[in-house]
């Protein structure tokens, strides 16, 4: 598994110039069977980038973030995907469209994170984030009613994936608090 944000970019940006298409088998092979937190972290800056315009695309990711948070929850070591998930994918072209976009965010999420408070990033705090990615990921479907507006629980996706991949216990606190401020609003919004 790549040591921060960049190099992952990097190692997709690879595999998209060996293929015509860049699938979900392709990103866990990047990532390693047992690294959970590419396959939240790589979705949740999918779907906060342009393609979450794109129709059906938010649901899928959705579909594999929703499963790789399952099995965090339950506390498996390696992650199963279906094999039809697994082959799905997009072109190379948009695959590195995408990763030009997400880049130079890259750049500041690897220079911002690092381990800090590592007693807060411990098992619970790792199955919390399973939870809070999964409960994202059942509402991702109806999210694609209003254009882009998956693109803020993709950036919850993506905090929670890089605070999971970093160890980084100020990103799990910060994650947990933007939740808990998004669930506050939506609840003043349908009281």
């Amino acid at each position: 598994m790549a040591d921060d944000v960049t190099a992952l970019l990097d190692s997709i940006d690879d595999a998209c110039d060996r293929d015509e298409r860049l699938t979900i088998a392709a990103i866990q092979e990047i990532a390693g069977r047992r690294a959970s937190a590419p396959l939240i972290l790589l979705p949740g800056l999918a779907i906060l980038s342009p393609l979450s315009g794109i129709p059906t695309v938010p649901t899928f990711l959705g579909l594999v973030i929703g499963l790789v948070s399952l099995q965090i929850m339950l506390g498996r070591s390696t992650i199963w995907l279906p094999k039809r998930l697994g082959t799905s994918g997009i072109s190379a072209g948009r695959a590195k469209r995408a990763v030009g976009w997400v880049r130079p965010v890259a750049g500041v999420i690897d220079r911002f994170s690092s381990r800090r408070l590592e007693w807060f990033a411990n098992p619970v705090s790792v199955r919390l984030a399973g939870l809070m990615c999964l409960l994202i990921a059942v509402c991702m479907p109806a999210m694609e009613l209003v254009p882009f507006s998956s693109s803020i629980a993709g950036m919850f996706v993506a905090v929670l994936g890089l605070a999971l991949m970093t160890h980084d216990g100020l990103l799990f606190a910060f994650a947990y608090l933007l939740f808990a401020g998004a669930v506050a609003a939506a609840a003043l919004l349908v009281a």
